[in-house]
């Protein structure tokens, strides 16, 4: 990134970006408060359909774009542009095929998208400008992993405790888990399963060879919270999160020890899951079983859901939409059912868009004519934009994940081994049940993984061409430009 500004700018920049770093620990707060403003209907004047977390988190992307004009990063501006185009031609497609369609609905998800990648991008360039090294930069950000985790979790047990909780999920069979007082279990769940590989991380790592001292425990209570908080969530993909962070960390611990012949890293580990376990029995004794009958119930809930065909009122299916019917018909097969119907409204989605307007193909349905979204990521953005959006929505983020990828397979070691697990989970995750790619929670998390990754590996942001480097002569003598260097930091 160039340095050419001017030199009056230059003050109010270094306020910026301590600004910034400042938002990194205020973020997790602003998802509770509005869960809990909403939980109990406090609007403040806003439209239904924003809340005050989004009007803040639209000021600051407001700020980050400035940031970039004023620091005259050319490269990171071009980037959210074609995202932009797409997404005014998925309205103009819209208009084309003749949909109603509700304007700000499509603002507001690709916003949300862009968001999360000038986060990337933003952030890339300003803990390079505040932090002198690779290892303070990526400490700023373990930091940032484990209070996020810590809140989120922590949080969710509390409300939990308190009794003043909102319910995860709400189907046929009643209510079910805990998502305190956050707006949604998913979101939630995003978060705690792109971390959670990281507070596992940050424990095995600061206590290797197991807690000594007694403070030493208090480096175990983040993955505790976290694998806590995801049991009471209850749902599939909260479960799955727990069973793929903790059983692939195990794994490597099981293969190091194997191999190297040194336990200290699995008997760590085992400590970590046995304050887990001593955490969950605290809890189920202080809430009077209330724990393990909400995890319970989750449990049965689940297991039933998939076993058995749901038996719907037909006077509840007159009620449906056309895309609903479908996704209710969807679960008449396991993989529907595992996908919660999603699959039903992929089909239907995919079936308007396969019978609309060549101009449909090319840019998508739209999101402003969509009743419901489809909760597949993915599937969102090339239905709702088109095989142009997909193009658009997807370059940046698929090129950054193929530099983590390749430099992962060259240098493989236990930081880059809990990176692929978090991308891992979380793609699959923004893949089967969305709520990654177009929530600024999860995605914003998946967005600071994908930073840890870049700053790790040393590789160039998203938006940089990738160089070899540029030789130069100042008086007289060769040099090398290292801010042309493809692994500059």
């Amino acid at each position: 990134m160039a340095d050419s500004v001017r030199p009056g700018t230059e003050r109010f920049l270094t306020r910026v970006e301590q600004g910034l770093i400042a938002f990194l620990f205020i973020n997790p707060f602003l998802d509770f408060i509005t869960g809990y403003m909403m939980n109990n209907g406090i609007r403040l004047g806003l439209p239904e359909s924003v809340t005050v977390s989004l009007v803040i988190r639209m000021m600051v992307l407001a700020v980050m774009a400035a940031y970039l004009v004023l620091r005259r990063d050319w490269d990171a501006v071009w980037v959210p542009l074609p995202i932009g185009l797409a997404a005014l031609l998925s309205v103009a497609a819209e208009l084309l095929a003749g949909r109603d369609l509700a304007f700000f609905a499509d603002i507001q998800y690709a916003a949300k998208f862009i968001y999360n990648l000038a986060a990337f991008m933003v952030f890339y360039h300003v803990l390079k400008r505040r932090r002198d090294s690779r290892e303070t930069r990526l400490a700023l950000l373990n930091s940032l992993f484990v209070w996020a985790t810590s809140w989120v979790a922590g949080s969710i047990l509390l409300t939990f405790v308190l009794d003043i909780y909102a319910s995860a999920y709400y189907n046929y069979f009643g209510t079910a888990g805990v998502r305190g007082f956050f707006f949604s279990g998913n979101e939630a769940t995003a978060i705690l399963m792109a971390l959670l590989p990281f507070v596992l991380r940050d424990t095995l790592l600061a206590l290797r060879g197991g807690p000594k001292q007694f403070r030493d425990l208090l480096r175990l209570l983040p993955p505790a919270l976290a694998v806590n908080a995801l049991l009471l969530i209850g749902t599939k993909t909260a479960f799955a999160g727990i069973g793929l962070s903790v059983l692939l960390l195990v794994a490597y611990a099981v293969c190091e020890a194997a191999r190297l012949r040194d336990l200290t890293r699995l008997y760590t580990m085992i400590c970590a899951l046995g304050v887990a376990a001593l955490m969950y029995v605290g809890m189920t004794a202080a809430t009077e079983g209330r724990a393990a009958q909400v995890i319970n119930k989750a449990v049965w809930q689940q297991t039933y859901y998939l076993s058995n065909v749901q038996n719907i009122p037909q006077e509840i299916i007159d009620q449906m939409t056309e895309s609903e019917k479908q996704a209710l018909q969807s679960k008449g097969s396991l993989l529907g059912r595992l996908l919660s119907g999603r699959m039903g409204l992929l089909s239907y989605n995919f079936r308007e868009w396969r019978n609309g307007l060549p101009s449909t193909w090319a840019f998508g349905l739209g999101r402003g004519s969509r009743l419901r979204v489809i909760e597949m990521d993915l599937s969102e953005i090339f239905l709702f934009y088109g095989i142009l959006g997909l193009l658009c929505f997807c370059w940046a983020y698929a090129r950054q994940l193929w530099r983590i990828a390749k430099a992962f397979v060259k240098r493989w070691d236990f930081d880059g081994f809990c990176v692929m697990v978090s991308l891992g989970a979380v793609g699959g995750y923004a893949v089967l049940a969305g709520h990654v790619f177009f929530t600024v929670t999860g995605g914003f998390y998946f967005a600071m993984v994908l930073l840890y990754a870049t700053i790790h590996y040393d590789l160039t942001p998203m938006q940089r061409r990738e160089t070899r480097g540029e030789l130069r002569v100042d008086s007289g003598e060769l040099t090398v430009d290292n801010d042309k260097l493809p692994d500059a930091t």
